[in-house]
């Protein structure tokens, strides 16, 4: 999911497409995750079976997505205005919430251990 949203959000029909491939690709390891599970007697069968028949539905629908984006005249998505500043949120952070964070959050100066 967290792919096709990503290549959702580029601005052209290839970045997307590419995305997509990647999303099918992420599905392909997880039904290749259920079927280790399975032998390895971490789910049940029937689960691992309801699973992996969600996931390869799951693939299919990805690929339909991928064949009507190649033949939809979708070129690319309008190009948002450039953003030119940031700012922090409007809200003050609290005394509990900033006593719990390590110090090398806090003090720019403070060396990070490894």
């Amino acid at each position: 999911m967290d792919n096709i949203a990503e290549g959702f959000d580029r601005f052209s029909r290839a970045d997307f497409r590419h995305f997509l491939i990647i999303a099918r690709g992420s599905n392909a390891e997880v039904r290749s995750q259920l079927y280790r599970a399975k032998s390895r007697g971490h789910i049940s069968m029937q689960e691992a079976e309801i699973l992996i028949q969600s996931s390869k539905k799951i693939g299919i629908k990805i690929s339909r997505l991928i064949r009507h984006l190649d033949s939809s005249i979708y070129k690319a998505k309008a190009k948002v205005a450039e953003v030119t500043s940031a700012s922090e949120p409007e809200m003050e952070y609290s005394v509990e919430v900033y006593d719990t964070l390590p110090s090398e959050f806090i003090d720019s100066t403070a060396e990070t251990q490894h």
